[in-house]
């Protein structure tokens, strides 16, 4: 039996979600099952690779106090993410997974509250939104985003790992040109970003919203970083002894922690 959602990806591979309620990495996985049901392996091989090479590699790495060990440890990550990518493509778990497989998946996704509100208030201003993500992805948020009236533009965009597909069908392949596993990965893209909006002449300022601990290192290299929820990105800054403030409009930290999309929605 593949059971997905109670083996790996509850206990393994759970990242929070800064705009669903559960990481949908779970269904990506569960797509290639739908598609394949009686594939070789049982989904608890890729989770517990995945497992015990973290575990190890934690276990040596040791303490993170710092930035720097915060950093360093991200970058070395990028090796064990890569470890049980590189173990579903050399097995083809995802060949002949369609696209609308992926795109179904999207009916079983809850979204946070208030979130489209939110949302819909910045992408009707023009404000532009970029969706920065370690998704396996972006078949399954593409599709939720279309439901909800809205299509990626110059102004939206949805920027995480890839599948190499030929027409509507997974080659079992990862696409190169977009690798994004850790949060040193966001760093590189959040600076190129950057750079790009400095090109372009555009002084607004930027914000980066997220709740996990791989968002904590970009989230620094813009003007503002918000917080939202008590996962492991407030665990991590709290660990690290950077000042935040509670709350949106309180104090001078460069880091604000709120509770959910409703405070956003609120002051926007």
């Amino acid at each position: 039996r593949h059971d997905v959602e109670s083996r790996g990806l509850g206990d393994v591979y759970k990242r929070q979600d800064t705009i669903t309620n559960k990481d949908t990495i779970q269904l990506v996985a569960e797509a290639a099952y739908i598609t394949t049901p009686k594939f070789p392996r049982d989904w608890s091989h890729f989770a517990e690779l995945y497992y015990s090479n973290y575990k190890v590699y934690t276990e040596n790495f040791g303490e993170r106090n710092t930035l720097k060990d915060e950093f360093e440890f991200q970058k070395g990550l990028k090796q064990i993410e890569l470890s049980s990518v590189n173990e579903y493509v050399g097995l083809q778990l995802f060949k002949d997974v369609t696209l609308k497989t992926l795109e179904d998946q999207a009916s079983k996704v809850e979204i946070k509250p208030n979130f489209f509100q939110v949302f819909k208030k910045l992408y009707d201003s023009k404000v532009p939104v970029i969706i920065l993500s370690c998704n396996w992805t972006s078949v399954i948020m593409s599709k939720i985003f279309k439901d909800h009236g809205f299509e990626q533009d110059e102004n939206f965009q949805i920027i995480t790992n890839e599948f190499e597909h030929t027409n509507d069908k997974l080659t079992g392949q990862v696409k190169e040109d977009v690798s994004i596993r850790t949060g040193a990965d966001k760093v590189e893209h959040v600076r190129k970003l950057l750079k790009e909006l400095n090109n372009s002449g555009i002084q607004d300022a930027v914000y980066y919203i997220g709740d996990s601990a791989t968002d904590i290192l970009p989230m620094l290299e813009v003007d503002y970083g918000i917080i939202i929820g008590d996962g492991s990105a407030l665990k991590t800054l709290q660990k690290l002894n950077i000042k935040l403030d509670e709350g949106i409009n309180k104090g001078d930290a460069k880091i604000k922690h709120i509770k959910n999309w409703n405070e956003l929605n609120d002051l926007i």
